[in-house]
């Protein structure tokens, strides 16, 4: 007996990228409507991902990330939502975060399932919530990727 072959394309869907793709107000897909769903999923995302890009081993395999550091550049990401805040603080030899309160060259605000997205560049930052130095965001997303 052979194998049953099924067309699957199309069956999936498209990939997340393109799924995502549109215009604001839009119906989300099913994998975004669960990060709103259950904000602790969106939260440990958020955490692993800064946890993960303190690893200092990212500056051996991109040494141009430690234009990043200096003094006075901290962001902070404030969960409009759940009040949750994380600051990550660019003024030491490494880049470390934390949870908690404390000053901030720059503070994006917005839900935190809008958080995760901007950080995972699933999203722009055009239409959250940006005061402080936004140059400073804007070099720091421009090294905030894996890969």
């Amino acid at each position: 007996m052979g194998l049953l072959r099924l067309p699957l394309a199309g069956v999936l869907g498209p990939p997340l990228r393109q799924r995502d793709a549109g215009p604001p107000g839009r119906r989300l897909p099913g994998r975004r409507r669960a990060l709103h769903r259950r904000p602790e999923v969106a939260a440990a995302a958020l955490d692993e991902w800064f946890e993960l890009d303190a690893f200092p081993q990212h500056f051996e395999y991109d040494p141009a990330k430690r234009e990043l550091l200096g003094p006075g550049r901290t962001l902070a990401f404030e969960a409009a939502d759940t009040g949750e805040r994380r600051l990550a603080d660019l003024t030491g030899e490494l880049i470390a975060w934390r949870k908690g309160e404390g000053e901030a060259a720059v503070t994006v605000r917005a839900p935190l399932t809008e958080l995760l997205l901007l950080i995972y560049r699933r999203r722009p930052v055009q239409g959250l919530a940006v005061t402080g130095d936004a140059a400073l965001l804007d070099l720091w997303l421009g090294h905030a990727a894996f890969g």
